[in-house]
């Protein structure tokens, strides 16, 4: 362990700790690919409090919640991609600009993306299916 190669005292109260496997309301059992998602809400919103007291409003997984998820990976996403700490943040931005103007019709923009996620899905799909051969 870590710890016991740091030579930390409190290495071995951790070590006989048992971890607590933790259940939010937003979890889900058939959706194995957006875990990225669920974890980063967690990091987002945890405030000391168990995750059974937060109210983050998010449907569950029988409501269709599909659209809400890529919403919230666009808006993570974005998050990341603008952010200070970022060393590729110009780089990124000056490509969206410019995706923006070379496509300037809404429609298009907006079909293009589209596509894009509609081929990203298929790619995890097919990852998945080859991962549970």
């Amino acid at each position: 362990m870590h710890l016991e190669k740091l030579e930390h005292p409190r290495a071995k109260d951790v070590l006989n700790k048992k971890p607590t496997i933790l259940r939010p309301k937003w979890g889900t059992k058939e959706n194995d690919i957006d875990c990225d998602i669920f974890l980063m809400m967690h990091m987002e919103h945890y405030n000391g409090e168990t995750a059974k007291n937060w109210n983050l409003e998010f449907p569950k997984e029988d409501e269709g919640n599909r659209l809400d998820i890529i919403k919230m990976r666009v808006r993570l996403a974005t998050k990341i991609l603008i952010h200070e700490i970022n060393i590729h943040q110009e780089k990124l931005s000056t490509e969206a600009q410019e995706f923006s103007r070379r496509n300037t019709d809404k429609n298009l923009r907006k079909k293009i993306t589209k596509e894009a996620v509609k081929t990203k899905k298929e790619k995890q799909e097919s990852e998945r299916v080859q991962s549970n051969i």
